[in-house]
């Protein structure tokens, strides 16, 4: 079949290389478990050196993981790219949720995730009745001395939640903030509702946040503001949470 010269024109510009590396991604990224070389070189019908060249580069630049049977699966480059859209396609559809939030109760509104034993606040919309919070510390680094990164604890088995609170330094941000790792265990494991930040975080501010689990990561929306507009603000919150995670 005669191409057009448009047609013709974008097939010359194309670079081969790296569409055949796409289709070495596309098919290890398709199956759970781990697939061999052979698998990969069947389903792209690329030739055998060809397949094992790209796999080789794309283990070096961590977009794919060979294992110990010499299997491959998704590496941590690739995984930190998907996360991020995901990450920025939540954002946008929980925007509308927390203006609202905000607006209704008066407070400040966060949005924030974790996934993998990383924790990250990907939003927020703030109300001037609440006052400015200064977010002089990372969610990632904070997550002791939050209610959101409290929030987020909670949504985890005992043996994730472990595993976070052992493998980080607790920092003390203010007198308040609980910096012993056997506390906060106790603390996070009793949280039937939504998790508190007395000035843990920074010195006269207080927060409340709720958080829901889905797949493999958990979701969290947290309030910042007077202590009487969080009190109003619990059942909203909640609401605003479950709606969210079923949108």
């Amino acid at each position: 079949m005669l191409r057009s010269d448009g047609e013709a024109l974008v097939a010359e510009t194309l670079i081969q290389s790296v569409q055949r590396a796409m289709r070495v991604v596309e098919a290890v990224a398709a199956r759970q478990d781990a697939v061999s070389a052979k698998y990969v070189q069947r389903v792209t019908g690329l030739e055998r050196a060809t397949t094992y060249h790209l796999l080789r580069t794309l283990v070096h630049d961590g977009y794919l993981v060979r294992d110990e049977d010499g299997n491959y699966r998704t590496g941590p480059r690739l995984l930190s790219v998907t996360s991020r859209r995901d990450r920025a396609a939540l954002a946008v559809r929980a925007r509308p949720t927390l203006e609202s939030l905000s607006r209704v109760s008066g407070c400040s509104a966060y949005l924030a995730v974790a996934r993998d034993g990383s924790f990250e606040l990907i939003d927020l919309v703030e109300n001037p009745q609440a006052g400015h919070v200064e977010l002089w510390v990372s969610l990632d680094s904070a997550v002791h001395a939050t209610a959101l990164g409290k929030a987020l604890l909670a949504t985890l088995t005992d043996v994730e939640r472990r595993d976070v609170i052992e493998g980080r330094d607790l920092p003390a941000l203010t007198r308040a903030t609980i910096t012993d790792p056997k506390v906060l265990q106790s603390v996070v494991g009793g949280i039937t509702g939504p998790a508190l930040d007395d000035g843990e975080y920074l010195d006269g501010v207080s927060c409340i946040a709720e958080a829901t689990r889905v797949g493999c990561e958990s979701i969290a929306i947290g309030l910042s503001g007077p202590k009487p507009a969080l009190r109003a603000a619990r059942v909203l919150l909640g609401q605003s949470v479950v709606s969210l995670a079923i949108a």
